[in-house]
């Protein structure tokens, strides 16, 4: 994460003109919050950036199909540049009322961070958190947290995707039925180690 600026409002010059002491006081006290306020969010911005956020519609699975739910393309070269960079992603959702089984994946590229395997969740709420901190430039260390089925969950493992290429970070669903397994929202933040 990066350092936060502490910096102090600098002594502001008056514009020239004839001002009474009332008014260069004023003066100086507005530009006093507008710079505090930049400071801000530039400390904001540094620590950590929300890089896509929710989807607005419902997503949901496409019959027996492996079906795309929500994606996004990390580009090479644009994020987790420094060893020990991090990418969070949240993600929930509901399972349908039946008993047919419901697999969800997380993708990174070619590799399947995370899988629920084939399990017959019904009427269930879900919720996963993926962190994804890079080792080096060909190695990524991954913690997946949560819930899936009413159990809680926790699987830590490494991926050696390339860092240096586009890779699309993806989650998908896998069922009988139409919508039997939704997406309800995703969020991606980035926290720079620098």
């Amino acid at each position: 994460m990066g350092t936060p600026f502490n910096i102090a409002a600098p002594n502001l010059p008056i514009p020239p003109g004839t001002y009474t002491q009332q008014e260069q006081q004023q003066y100086r006290n507005v530009l006093r919050l507008f710079f505090n306020q930049v400071v801000s969010a530039v400390n904001l911005v540094v620590s950590n950036i929300l890089l896509k956020s929710s989807i607005y519609t419902i997503a949901g699975s496409v019959s027996t199909a492996e079906t795309t739910l929500a994606s996004y393309m990390l580009e090479a070269g644009k994020l987790m540049e420094n060893d020990g960079d991090i990418l969070k992603i949240k993600l929930f959702g509901k399972t349908a009322a039946n008993g047919n089984n419901k697999t969800l994946k997380i993708y990174l590229g070619a590799t399947t961070l995370y899988t629920t395997g084939a399990v017959a969740a019904n009427n269930k709420d879900w919720e996963l958190n993926v962190t994804i901190q890079r080792a080096s430039r060909s190695l990524q260390r991954v913690c997946v947290s949560g819930m899936y089925n009413a159990a809680a969950l926790v699987s830590v493992l490494t991926s050696t995707e390339l860092l240096t290429t586009d890779l699309v970070l993806k989650a998908t669903g896998t069922a009988t039925t139409t919508n039997d397994i939704q997406l309800y929202g995703w969020a991606i933040e980035y926290v720079d180690s620098t």
